[in-house]
C-alpha cells in the first residue's frame, strides 16, 4: 500500500500525469494555504493574551491603584499592560518562524523555509495571495511545467532568499524578515519568460486588467527599483521592517 501510494504521488509530480496543467495549479493553490497556518496562530495567540491580560488587570495592584488615585491614566496603563502580555506570548512563537540572527545563534535553520509562509499582517499576507493567484495561471501555461517544478522553484527560491539575507544583514541587529514575496517574483520570472503572452487571472474567477504577465513583472520590477532607490537615500525605515 505505501508503494502504491508513493507511485501515485510520484504521478502527479511528474510528467506523466493525466493533467499536468490542474496538478500544478492544484500545487499552487497548496501553496497558498501553506500561508494560512502562520497568521492563523499568531491572531489566536494574540487574541487569547488579550483576554487573559483584561481579566487579570483588575486584579492586579497596579489595577486598583491607578484606579483609586489616577483613574485618568488607567487606560493608558492598561493598553500598555495588554501590549506587555501580547509581546510575552507571541515572541516565542514569531522567533520560531521569521528569519533572524537566531537562525545561526540558535540553528534555527528551518526558518530559512517557514519565512516565506510566515506572515503577522493581514494585508501583506492578502497582497501576496491575491499576486500568487494572478501569477499562478500564467506560470501554469509555461511548457512543459509540472507540479515538481512548482515546488522546486518555491524551495529553492526559499533557500536562496534565505541565504542572501544571512550574509547581508548579518551585521545589523535586531533584524527580522518574513513573507512570501520573493517566492512569488520568482514565479512572475518563470511565466514571464516561458508564457510571455499569458494574461494573468485569478484562477478564472476574477479577471485582472493586464494584456499580459509582462504587465505583472513591471510593475515588481518598479517596485524593486523604487525600494532600492528608498533604501539607499536611508529612507525605507531600515531591514527591521523585515517584510519580503
Amino acid at each position: 500500500q505505501a508503494s502504491a501510494a508513493w507511485s501515485r504521488i510520484r504521478a502527479i509530480l511528474s510528467n506523466g500525469s493525466e493533467d499536468a496543467t490542474e496538478s500544478s495549479t492544484n500545487t499552487f493553490i497548496a501553496l497558498a494555504l501553506l500561508n494560512v497556518p502562520a497568521p492563523a496562530t499568531y491572531y489566536f495567540i494574540k487574541t487569547r493574551a488579550t483576554r487573559r491580560a483584561l481579566l487579570e488587570w483588575p486584579e492586579t495592584f497596579n489595577a486598583r491603584w491607578v484606579a483609586h488615585y489616577f483613574p485618568d491614566k488607567q487606560p493608558s496603563l492598561l493598553a500598555e499592560h495588554i501590549s506587555s502580555r501580547v509581546s510575552e506570548a507571541l515572541q516565542g512563537f514569531t522567533s520560531k518562524l521569521v528569519l533572524s540572527p537566531l537562525t545561526t545563534s540558535q540553528n534555527r535553520w528551518w526558518t530559512l523555509l517557514t519565512a516565506n509562509f510566515t506572515h503577522f499582517n493581514l494585508s501583506h499576507l492578502l497582497a501576496n495571495m491575491l499576486a500568487l493567484n494572478a501569477v499562478g495561471p500564467a506560470c501554469v501555461e509555461v511548457p512543459g511545467m509540472t507540479p515538481m517544478h512548482v515546488l522546486g522553484i518555491a524551495l529553492t527560491t526559499s533557500l536562496a532568499t534565505g541565504f542572501q539575507a544571512l550574509y547581508r544583514l548579518s551585521d545589523t541587529p535586531g533584524w527580522r524578515m518574513c513573507g512570501f514575496s520573493a517566492v512569488l517574483c520568482a514565479f512572475t520570472s518563470v511565466a514571464a519568460l516561458g508564457a510571455p503572452q499569458s494574461k494573468p487571472d485569478m484562477f478564472g474567477k476574477y479577471p485582472v486588467k493586464a494584456n499580459s504577465v509582462w504587465t505583472v513583472a513591471g510593475m515588481q520590477i518598479l517596485t524593486d527599483v523604487i525600494s532600492l532607490v528608498r533604501a539607499r537615500s536611508g529612507t525605507n525605515g531600515g531591514p527591521r521592517s523585515g517584510k519580503t
